[in-house]
């Protein structure tokens, strides 16, 4: 069937002629495509179909006036369908500004700077016609974005100074971008002498002539051009009445022949058409007659040589054009409307036709036409008629369009819709009464109706219809109903209803029962309502909620329905019971101490989110024994009504103490007992004591000797721990011995007690401990150094130095020193090694080291830029206070004329822990004046008072006044002070008007 594949049938009659072969197709719906390629003929008859449609368009659409660029392509447009704005590109000025609405993702036309948006246009030649978006699209369309520069320009003229005389020509006119401006005559211009002539105006190099044509690109200035006389003749032709200025051809060669010039294209007479030159002026031309194109000589005998134009009066034709309105009803073909009125008027006269010899040209496509119902429009235009003939040029033609509209209008056809009527008793299923028909359709169109109608609840209502226009339109039908009435009368059965209850565990959330009533109603509008006390009735049954436990309740429930006789009533139970929480308290055990045993943890779990309580473990145990950790609970944010509480308690548990067992070691620094005098055994006793502040009592002794090892130690075992529940201090004393020995004791009963005896002999070891002392003012200035170096000297040599640091307490002790040498005492001094900006002084093993506080003044002037207080405003004195680092040092100084308005902060500190201390001082405000405070060293202050601005000074106009002195002070010191200084200004006058 290959074969097949390349035939196209001829158009069936009545297609429009844009109509376009679109395939063969296996259905009538033209679904499915038929392949020729793949199908093979049946063995019964094959029927396929020919599928013809209206042309697929396109839509160009550029995106600048000159059309360059990558234009846009809209290349699925229907047929006989209107572009809609919106699906163009958005314009927008330079700035952004939308201009016309559109689709940004088509794109984004932007008008340029000195540019007006005048639309979108289509582009005949150079012109651009604006395009109307409800025009129905036939064919192909390319669409510009049309702005126009809106610039507008000069043509100035001028004559250089010296070179002539006379008024110069000025052009009123202002001209658009690319325009032409014609040259204006140089009449008013006298030669700057008699042997000149005008030659013209120049512009670039351009030399041009009046009535010459110049483009505007710009504003334009055109310069006076003179040049010698020839010795020559010339002819001048006069417009004689006609617009336009002469034009005179010189210097000409005298006895030249001259071509007599056609009308200047710049002269024109309304109503008159150009009939050749004379030499006379009259309008009957009296004198020689000359032809375009004819040959003159000239020559210098009958100057001046002049030709006047002459101008006969045109023959005026007005052609009338009216169009006309058809109106026609609907008939399911296709009709249309071209006809319009012509008129003609010959000098004004009203005549059957054209003058013989004009012949009018008329639209032959202009029709309004259509088939649906619509008003149809096809426009006239004066352009679309024009008139030719001979001798053209006499004639003055002119088309006046009445009415410029050809319209169509056709009317909706009448149908009738007509359905079927019934009735029965309420049973709860629709009645319905499927009749429908229709009268009127224009033949060979057709319908789908059906009956839609339907009353289930009491009552009456319309029988309805649906319809379905199959290869009809409903615009093109008046349809009247006639509707037929279903209707259902009342049922006697009786109404039940029932509800549902529930129960929730609290959890802080309002609840209401989860499922609505249900009734036995089998339709309509049935009205269920619920109530909590059976008096105030609500539809809607999730708003009748409980929260707490104490909200349970009982939820009645009612319904009715017109379409029974009777209200259905019932009830339920809403119940909101208790939610479990677990309260649950520490554990915690000890040996007796005398003192409570507590533990504070306590917690509770299973809250509702949101809830609180406060928890404090309340339970104690003091003595010996066990007991629960009990709590107490206060309901802060919850209601304990909500909750079952289930108690977890910790214990709490006290055992015996253990007993204390204090042990002692014996420690003999004799030089292993060298004098021989330590004793073979001591005596240690054992004391007690309830409190710090309590008596000392004897509890127990025990004596120590040496051990195989050589050590002294021993134990007093089971020692109580307490005492009418306050802790036992233990401490021990030996038994006095050998009074050559000194005893020390240092220890404690957990730790153990060391009983250390030194023995004083006359051959043994000193200890130099040396103290350092600090007089710096806790170290004010910040020059204490970290470390400081003491030398050990012996018999006035250095033996030993160590450095000494913060960390050391700036303490040390050079020990096991001799005492002797050679059968002589040694004497040990110290010394210091110089420590920089301290004076040292050594008293014994005392080092002192003396600093005194660095100490400084701040020196204040007051200086008045009052003009010599020439307001008489300045006070007799002004304060002045002292800040360090920011804060009022409570210091103030009074300053006056007396003492020059000077005066001195003494006697104050430079440092403060190590950092320089920022002084400023702060006038007291003074009426009238602003203050500017400079320091550039942070202790020589200068205050500056000057008026107010806008106090009443009179500033002498000399320009040596001290205000105006003041003001270029002003200007130096806010460059100076930076923004600090015009703060304490604006401060200063906002304050004075408040």
């Amino acid at each position: 069937m290959v074969s097949f594949a390349g035939y196209e049938p001829s158009k069936p009659a009545g297609l429009p002629d844009v109509y376009e072969f679109k395939g063969w197709f296996k259905d009538e719906a033209f679904s499915e495509p038929f392949n020729f390629a793949s199908e093979t003929m049946p063995s019964n008859d094959l029927m396929i179909y020919a599928k013809w449609a209206p042309p697929v368009l396109k839509a160009t659409i550029h995106q600048n006036v000159e059309g360059t660029g990558s234009p846009i392509i809209f290349d699925e447009l229907p047929y006989e369908k209107a572009i809609h704005p919106d699906t163009m590109p958005i314009v927008k000025d330079h700035q952004g500004i939308v201009l016309s609405d559109g689709d940004e993702n088509a794109g984004v036309v932007t008008v340029p700077e000195h540019h007006t948006w005048i639309g979108w246009a289509k582009k005949v030649g150079d012109t651009y016609i604006t395009y109307n978006f409800n025009t129905i699209l036939v064919e192909d369309i390319v669409l510009y974005p049309y702005y126009v520069d809106n610039r507008v320009y000069s043509v100035s003229y001028f004559g250089p100074v010296g070179e002539s005389s006379g008024p110069l020509p000025v052009d009123h006119n202002k001209y658009a971008k690319n325009s032409f401006a014609n040259i204006m005559s140089a009449s008013g211009l006298t030669p700057p002498s008699i042997d000149q002539v005008f030659l013209g105006w120049s512009n670039g190099g351009i030399v041009y002539r009046p009535g010459d044509k110049i483009k505007v690109t710009d504003n334009m200035q055109l310069f006076a051009t003179w040049g010698p006389k020839p010795a020559a003749t010339g002819i001048t032709y006069n417009p004689n009445g006609a617009t336009g200025e002469e034009k005179k051809y010189s210097p000409l060669p005298n006895n030249a022949t001259h071509t007599v010039i056609d009308k200047p294209s710049d002269w024109s007479k309304d109503g008159y058409y150009f009939d050749g030159w004379n030499t006379a002026a009259d309008a009957d031309g009296s004198g020689k007659s000359f032809s375009p194109g004819a040959k003159v000589m000239l020559d210098n005998v009958n100057a001046p040589n002049v030709l006047y134009a002459q101008w006969k009066k045109c023959i005026s034709v007005e052609i009338i054009i009216t169009g006309t309105n058809k109106s026609l009803p609907y008939n399911g073909l296709e009709q249309s409307n071209d006809e319009y009125k012509v008129k003609y008027k010959v000098n004004g006269a009203t005549v059957p036709g054209l003058p013989e010899g004009l012949t009018l040209n008329e639209p032959t496509d202009v029709v309004a036409k259509g088939k649906n119902v619509d008003t149809y429009t096809d426009i006239l235009s004066a352009d679309q008629f024009s008139v030719t003939g001979t001798e053209m040029y006499k004639y003055k033609v002119t088309v006046n369009l009445i009415e410029p509209d050809i319209t169509l209008e056709i009317t909706k056809a009448p149908v009738t819709i007509t359905t079927g009527s019934d009735s029965k008793a309420y049973d709860g299923t629709p009645l319905t009464e499927g009749t429908a028909t229709i009268d009127g359709l224009v033949e060979g169109e057709s319908v789908t109706l059906s009956a839609t109608g339907s009353q289930t609840d009491v009552g009456e209502s319309d029988n309805t219809y649906s319809i379905t226009w199959d290869n009809a339109t409903a615009a093109n039908y008046e349809v009247t109903d006639s509707l037929g009435k279903l209707k259902v009368t009342a049922s006697t059965t009786e109404l039940t209803v029932s509800l549902e209850g529930a129960s929730y565990p609290y959890d802080g959330d309002a609840h209401a029962l989860p499922n609505a009533a249900t009734t036995t109603a089998l339709g309509g509008a049935t009205t269920i309502e619920y109530s909590k006390d059976e008096d105030t009735w609500v539809t809607d049954l999730s708003t009748l909620t409980a929260t707490n436990v104490m909200d349970s309740c009982t939820i009645y429930v009612r319904a009715s329905n017109p379409n029974y006789a009777n209200v259905a009533k019932g009830s339920a139970a809403l119940e909101i019971t208790k939610a479990p929480v677990t309260i649950t308290t520490g554990s915690d055990s000890k040996a007796y101490d005398g003192t409570p045993l507590t533990e504070g943890t306590a917690r509770i779990a299973g809250l509702v989110a949101g809830e609180s309580v406060t928890l404090i473990a309340t339970g104690s145990q003091t003595e010996v024994g066990e007991s629960d950790n009990t709590y107490s609970i206060t309901w802060d944010k919850a209601k304990a009504s909500n909750y079952k509480v289930t108690d977890n308690l910790g214990k709490l548990t006290v055992t015996d103490a253990p007993p204390v067992n204090v042990k002692v070691e014996k420690v003999w620094e004799d030089q292993n007992n060298e004098a021989g005098i330590r004793p073979d055994s001591i005596t240690i006793n054992l004391y007690k004591q309830l409190g710090e502040d309590a008596p000392i009592a004897f509890v127990d002794s025990m004596k120590l000797e040496a051990n195989a090892d050589g050590k002294w130690t021993g134990e007093l075992s089971d020692l109580n721990k307490y005492e009418d529940g306050v802790e036992i201090i233990y401490s021990v004393e030996e038994d006095e011995i050998d009074s050559r020995y000194y005893p020390y004791v240092k220890g404690d009963a957990s730790n153990g007690f060391v009983i250390t005896n030194y023995i004083v002999l006359s051959e043994t070891v000193v200890v130099v401990p040396v103290e350092t002392t600090w007089d710096d003012a806790d170290n004010q200035d910040g020059i204490r150094p970290d470390s400081i170096t003491i030398e050990l000297i012996a018999d006035g040599k250095v033996i030993d130095s160590k450095e000494i640091t913060e960390a050391d307490g700036w303490e040390w002790a050079f020990k096991d020193l001799p005492k002797f040498k050679d059968g002589k005492e040694i004497v040990y001094t110290i010394a210091q090694k110089q420590v920089d900006g301290y004076e040292t002084a050594i008293d014994g093993y005392d080092v002192i080291n003396k600093h005194a506080p660095i100490k400084i003044s701040v020196n204040v002037t007051k200086h008045w830029e009052d003009q010599d207080n020439k307001a008489g405003i300045r006070p007799d004195s002004i304060t002045v206070h002292l800040f360090a680092d920011g804060v009022d040092t409570g210091k103030k100084l009074v300053l006056t004329e007396q003492v020059e308005w000077k005066g001195v902060f003494a006697d104050l500190d430079k440092f403060k822990k190590g950092v320089e201390i920022k002084y400023s001082v702060k006038e007291d405000e003074v009426d009238g004046y602003t203050a500017e405070i400079v320091s550039n060293d942070g202790v020589d202050f200068s205050i500056t008072n000057c008026p107010v601005l806008g106090e009443e000074i009179v500033v002498p106009t000399t320009g040596e006044s001290r205000g105006i002195h003041w003001m270029m002070g002003i200007g130096l010191m806010v460059a100076g002070a930076g923004g600090l200084l015009l703060i304490e200004i604006r401060r200063r006058k906002a304050a004075r008007k408040s």
